[in-house]
């Protein structure tokens, strides 16, 4: 059954996991069940951010084929048939080096996705601010308790419409805890950015964190619940769960 009602949560799932075909039902039924934002992350053999379910994901994904072209294919697929759906695209370095940096900014640009999500690019970067002078892509910063003053106001100098805060210092799919420093961090986002919308991710599992998450944060971001429940076969029932 179709969700009318759209949830404050950005959901990850990695394309091609396990393959294409079931990845696009799982892209549909996040769409179906409210999902605010699809965080779509392009697999790569060695995720640094991630933890051993979605690290997995990644490489059953790349094992069975499934390339950055092919994953720039699924995206325009989803965009054609969910005009309205917003998109964030998550990758590593590599693949964008390998790909082209123009290149990639500019089939991002063909089909109506600006948001990039790179977990190993410094915001701060020279490449960072290549990407920020784009006409059209840009970097939603990754950021988390330990980031200076000076790099947030660096991370915040551009206005981006949308911040990922790591809710901790882990890796994904570990279990949920707020790191107590966070708070000021999101005060001084929305003191100094007032307009950018904050995620807040890395291991929320179930509603009730969701519902703690919202208290601070504008968006709860969940991946690794989401991938077991898909290979537990349940995760319609999960995703019904936080409606």
């Amino acid at each position: 059954m179709t969700n009318t009602q759209s949830l404050p949560i950005m959901a990850h799932m990695v394309i091609g996991y396990p393959s294409l075909e079931e990845s696009r039902k799982t892209a549909e039924l996040y769409i179906e069940n409210g999902m605010e934002i699809l965080e779509l992350q392009i697999p790569f053999s060695h995720p640094t951010a991630d933890g051993s379910v979605l690290t997995s994901a990644n490489k059953k994904a790349v094992e069975t084929g499934t390339t950055l072209e092919k994953s720039l294919q699924f995206l325009a697929d989803l965009r054609r048939d969910y005009p309205n759906q917003k998109i964030m695209v998550m990758t590593y370095l590599n693949k964008l080096f390998a790909f082209g940096l123009d290149n990639f900014c500019n089939r991002l640009k063909a089909v109506e996705i600006p948001y990039i999500i790179i977990p190993d690019l410094p915001f701060d970067s020279a490449l960072a601010s290549e990407i920020h002078q784009h006409d059209y892509a840009q970097i939603c910063p990754v950021i988390s308790a330990n980031t200076s003053d000076a790099r947030l106001d660096i991370a915040l100098s551009t206005q981006p419409d949308y911040i990922y805060l790591m809710a901790d210092y882990k890796i994904t799919g570990s279990g949920f805890s707020i790191h107590p420093k966070i708070q000021k961090v999101v005060d001084t986002v929305k003191e100094k950015s007032p307009n950018t919308k904050l995620g807040l991710g890395f291991g929320i599992s179930n509603k009730a964190q969701v519902s703690e998450v919202l208290k601070i944060a504008d968006f709860a971001i969940i991946g690794s619940a989401f991938t077991k429940a898909l290979d537990e076969g349940k995760l319609n029932e999960t995703l019904e769960g936080f409606a």
